[in-house]
């Protein structure tokens, strides 16, 4: 089963061909100062990487759940690395034009249910997962409030010196 916020139609079309887990880049230098998540061109023409950035000083693991891309029976695939001082990273290779819906579940308690539990409750996991307080940009699914990763189509133009 794969976790879906945004229905057909919606702005994130279920367009996951072609994304891929990738190791977390270096952080730019400015990067705490920096909107959230951090989107950097590819080496490929078409792509960027997406480093999703969690603050989460009281949590001992982070789950991003990414519309489409996070799933019960894999759930440790989408589990964040922890950066040290409270803050939790994942990177993502992504097409241009991607839109997608995401949360974190911040876990502290003594469990962590997608490795604890054979059966993951998910569903209960996605309910008390929060958007990100580093991007400004929301959707709505089913009464929840969700953040909308939103990637240009195109590449953004440099202005001649």
């Amino acid at each position: 089963m794969t976790v879906a916020y945004l229905e057909q139609g919606s702005p994130s079309g279920h367009c996951v061909s072609g994304i891929e887990r990738t190791p977390v880049p270096p952080l730019p230098p400015k990067w705490r100062t920096s909107r959230w998540p951090l989107i950097e061109e590819d080496d490929e023409q078409g792509f960027v990487t997406v480093t999703f950035l969690r603050l989460a000083p009281s949590a001992h693991t982070v789950l991003l759940i990414l519309d489409g891309l996070t799933e019960v029976e894999d759930a440790q695939r989408s589990e964040m690395e922890f950066l040290g001082d409270g803050i939790f990273a994942i990177a993502w290779r992504m097409p241009r034009g991607a839109q997608l819906g995401y949360s974190f579940y911040d876990c502290s308690g003594a469990c962590v249910p997608w490795r604890d539990q054979a059966d993951c409750p998910l569903g209960r996991l996605v309910d008390r997962s929060q958007a990100d307080q580093r991007n400004p940009e929301r959707c709505r699914v089913d009464g929840r409030e969700l953040s909308l990763l939103s990637i240009p189509a195109e590449r953004p133009r440099r202005l001649a010196a």
